[in-house]
């Protein structure tokens, strides 16, 4: 049990038991642990937005944090047989994704059918850490949305295609073998793409998580 369990605001209003509690202005400090990468290792950091994803099966909450220096990251969480586990996530622009893959493998996971994907020599030292050597294709051209609003707690509609407040998209991931590491590739109808390395852990990394006080 996480020294978090039964932290409340001064008001005495809220209750954070776990991150799938998170809303807009609270804050996750992490541990300093070696299981984490040393760019958000001991950090605190602030939910700034509350999205989600809309998938046929429903919608996943997608938290973005950012830290005290502006870095930007997303967070998302699942339960595996009565474990949480946590998907940590960072963005990185088109240099960077030159500089970690070869850009002729990004396309292969683009076409149709499953591929593969292998990290370069030249990775920057920043995101050694949120790099595997290799990655399998495992989500191939899954159509989705994107919600900038929090959706916990909702269906989505039986007869809606989501594009009432959301952004269409088609959703790719690439996974190690042990399944901590992807990358995940979004390609929105506007001809737009994002590109994300990712990392898994169980929720034991986070020391406590602070609800906004305000």
């Amino acid at each position: 049990m996480f020294s978090f369990f039964g932290k409340k605001n001064k008001n005495g209003t809220r209750t954070l038991t776990s991150a799938n509690d998170l809303q807009v202005g609270d804050i996750i400090v992490f541990k300093d642990t070696l299981h984490l990468p040393e760019s958000i290792r001991g950090q605190s950091v602030e939910v700034v937005q509350v999205g989600a994803y809309e998938f046929e099966s429903g919608f996943e909450a997608s938290f973005a944090l950012k830290t005290v220096s502006g870095e930007a990251y997303f967070l998302s969480s699942e339960n595996d047989d009565g474990e949480t586990i946590l998907t940590l996530s960072r963005q990185i622009q088109r240099e960077v994704v030159e500089a970690i893959f070869d850009l002729g493998e990004i396309g292969n996971v683009l076409d149709e059918g499953f591929s593969s994907l292998k990290s370069l020599d030249s990775t920057p030292a920043e995101y050694d850490e949120w790099v595997a050597s290799e990655y399998h294709e495992n989500a191939d051209c899954v159509q989705c949305y994107y919600h900038k609003t929090d959706k916990r707690g909702q269906t989505p509609a039986q007869y809606s295609d989501g594009s009432f407040d959301g952004e269409e998209l088609n959703y790719y991931e690439c996974t190690s073998v042990n399944g901590d590491y992807g990358v995940a590739i979004e390609v929105y109808k506007t001809g737009d793409t994002d590109i994300s390395l990712f990392k898994c852990f169980d929720e034991s990394v986070i020391e406590d998580l602070l609800p906004n006080a305000g």
